[in-house]
């Protein structure tokens, strides 16, 4: 809720902030940010006050925090979270202020700008950590300079929000590959609040599958191009592979896990593949005897058919069509999924249908084989196209 902006001055003079925040609501946003400095950014606690009247999303209380006072207005006004600018706060009054906002249970977003001002405070207790992509001296924005610090911010276990300039959705896909948990956005969805829609982007991103590998070049490539399975059949099938080039994808792979496919196969076989090939997980169609397999239970995929009755022993459960493999389509209305199972959506999947079709389920897998082909063989174009479709959702 921004009515203007040093850089940019009173751009919304006549915002309806009530409506504006309401919508954002309607549009599922995970937290809505309040200015409430008056002098630079023309904002009110009156603002904030009214608004969680009318909300009940999560409230951040942006400004300039300096005071504990600033945190005690926070609170009365109904904020849930407080932003702290190291660049603005020396240490010792950086500490007081982060306790100060425990001591009133309200989260903290951390702001930081450089390497060295995360450095010195990233042993403290905080969760959210913003970087601010404008530069306060000349206003120019970079989103690169989320991505140059988000390394470490990661790697400290912290949750990174990038910050100012992000008016397209390119924007947040790019940042998602580099780990950045959320956006921070104003001044793009107070000029055009139809972006509301463009910006969604699944919390989770969809993992990629690809099935059906028969050759180590494609492997290789197809991991290049970020799918997180590489799919190897051991059933009868056209796309059967040979044990030695599987064994060879199994050792050229390092970001790509590597998924064994079975169909009606007695589990000693499949257990021997499963420790000469050192595959990361088994996929098991058809019937098998569960118990005599010498494979943790968590590196188990059961297939079963959509129409099937969904049993509720395993950690990953498969959809497929009737005829696995076939790029046979059927109706998500009649499959009825289990809450808090992990599913992968396979069959008949392609470019074109899997935006529609992820949409309607909260599918964390998406597995694919024929869609990716082009005269029965892997179409690495295909395969590029097919991920960037995934990536975009």
């Amino acid at each position: 809720i921004k009515r203007g902006s040093p850089s940019k001055g009173l751009f919304a003079k006549d915002l309806d902030y009530i409506s504006q925040a309401k919508l954002y609501e309607q549009n599922q946003v995970s937290c809505i940010s309040v200015l409430t400095d008056a002098t630079f950014f023309f904002g009110g606690y009156h603002i904030l006050q009214e608004i969680r009247q009318v909300v009940s999303s999560p409230l951040l209380l942006k400004d300039f925090v300096i005071d504990d006072i600033q945190i005690k207005l926070a609170k009365y006004f109904g904020a849930n979270v407080v932003l702290l600018i190291k660049k603005i706060l020396p240490q010792p009054l950086f500490i007081q202020l982060l306790s100060t906002a425990r001591f009133y249970k309200l989260d903290v977003l951390v702001e930081v700008e450089s390497e060295s001002e995360f450095e010195a405070i990233k042993h403290l207790d905080f969760q959210l950590c913003g970087v601010n992509n404008r530069n306060l001296h000349n206003f120019e924005v970079d989103i690169n300079k989320t991505i140059q610090l988000a390394d470490g911010i990661i790697k400290a276990g912290k949750t990174l929000i990038s910050e100012s300039g992000i008016n397209q959705k390119e924007q947040l896909l790019t940042l998602r590959k580099h780990g950045v948990s959320g956006a921070l956005i104003g001044e793009s969805v107070i000029k055009n609040p139809d972006l509301l829609c463009d910006f969604k982007v699944k919390k989770t991103p969809v993992e990629v599958k690809i099935c059906g590998i028969t050759a180590v070049d494609h492997a290789v490539a197809i991991e290049k191009l970020g799918a997180e399975y590489i799919g190897l059949v051991f059933a009868e099938s056209r796309r059967k592979i040979a044990l030695e080039v599987a064994i060879q994808i199994c050792q050229k792979l390092n970001t790509s896990q590597s998924v064994g496919v079975f169909l009606n196969q007695n589990a000693q076989e499949i257990n021997s593949i499963y420790k000469t090939c050192q595959l990361d997980y088994v996929q098991i169609h058809g019937d098998t005897d569960f118990e005599l397999l010498d494979i943790p239970t968590d590196r188990i995929i059961k297939a079963i058919s959509y129409n099937d009755k969904h049993p509720t022993h395993y950690d990953f459960l498969l959809i497929d069509g009737t005829l696995p493999g076939s790029g046979e389509t059927y109706t998500l209305k009649d499959v009825h999924l289990i809450e808090n199972q992990v599913y992968i959506l396979a069959g008949g999947i392609t470019s074109k249908n899997v935006k529609e079709r992820i949409n309607e389920f909260n599918f964390k897998i998406v597995d694919i084989s024929s869609g990716v082909e082009t005269d029965g063989i892997k179409d690495i174009r295909k395969v590029e196209t097919f991920i960037q479709t995934v990536r975009s959702i």
